[in-house]
C-alpha cells in the first residue's frame, strides 16, 4: 500500500467548494465519476492516488471531511479541499430524514473514497447513474490487523476530546460511524464481529452495483485492471 501510494505524485487539488444548501449555484454542475466503495484499510488511498495520477480528482476521508481530532495536517496533499463533513455529520448522526445526495455531493468534480462515502454507496450510485463504482479489497487478517492498528491510534488521540471542543464532536462522529459500519462502537468489534460487516459490506456491493459498473480490485492486482475499467 504504501509502496504504491509513494511512487504516485498528486495531481491539482479539487476547487474548493461546498455542500447542501451552502452549495453556490455556480457549483452546482460538476459530475461524480468514481467512487471508492471499499471499506478504510483496503488500498483506498493508493487507489486515490492511482486516480489522482490520471486527472480524476478523487478526493479520500482527509480532503472531504478532515481529521477525526480537528487537528490540522502539516502534509498540504491532506488539506481540506472540498468540505462535505456538514452534511456526512447530519447523515451519520441520522439529522436528515430524506438525504439529497445529488444536490449534497454536486460540487464533486471526480470522486470520493473512504467511508463515510463507501458506506453509502448504494446512495451515491443511484444518484450518480454514470458513476463508476470500485470495491476495494484485501485478505481478511491483514485487513482486521491493519484496522485495529488503525483504531489504536486514532484513540491515542481521544484525549484531546476534553480539552477541544472540535475534536470531542470528531470523536462522536468516529463512534456513530464506527457503529453504523462495524456494527459497534471500536472497543465492541473483535475480529469475529468486524469481519463478519466487512464480508457483508463487500457481498452487498457485489450484490447491488451491476457488473458493466464495477470494478473489484484486490490488493495486489496492478494498476493495469484500473486503467482497463476507466478506459485510459
Amino acid at each position: 500500500l504504501g509502496a504504491a501510494g509513494g511512487i504516485l505524485s498528486a495531481t491539482e487539488r479539487c476547487r474548493q467548494g461546498c455542500c447542501r444548501e451552502y452549495a453556490p449555484a455556480a457549483l452546482i454542475h460538476s459530475e461524480m465519476k468514481v467512487l471508492c466503495a471499499g471499506l478504510s484499510k483496503t488500498g483506498t488511498s493508493s487507489v486515490t492516488q492511482a486516480l489522482k495520477e490520471l486527472g480524476i480528482n478523487v478526493l479520500h476521508f482527509e480532503e472531504y471531511f478532515g481529521t477525526t481530532s480537528g487537528m490540522r495536517f502539516d502534509d498540504s496533499s491532506k488539506k481540506v479541499t472540498l468540505d462535505l463533513r456538514p452534511f456526512f455529520e447530519d447523515l451519520v448522526h441520522g439529522r436528515l430524514q430524506d438525504p439529497d445526495f445529488e444536490s449534497s455531493l454536486a460540487s464533486v468534480e471526480g470522486g470520493l473514497s473512504d467511508i463515510p462515502a463507501a458506506y453509502y454507496f448504494e446512495e451515491i450510485a443511484a444518484a450518480f447513474p454514470e458513476c463508476k463504482i470500485i470495491l476495494t479489497q484485501r485478505k481478511e487478517q491483514e485487513w482486521y490487523a491493519s484496522m485495529r492498528n488503525h483504531v489504536q491510534e486514532v484513540e491515542r488521540l481521544r484525549w484531546l476530546s476534553w480539552l477541544v471542543p472540535e475534536a470531542r464532536k470528531g470523536f462522536a462522529f468516529f463512534d456513530r460511524e464506527h457503529s453504523l459500519v462495524y456494527g459497534g462502537l471500536h472497543y465492541q468489534c473483535d475480529n469475529y464481529n468486524m469481519l463478519a460487516k466487512y464480508r457483508q459490506h463487500n457481498a452487498r456491493v457485489k450484490a447491488t452495483i451491476s457488473k458493466d459498473r464495477l470494478l473489484v480490485w484486490n490488493v495486489g492486482d496492478g494498476w493495469g485492471t484500473l486503467f482497463s475499467f476507466l478506459g485510459t
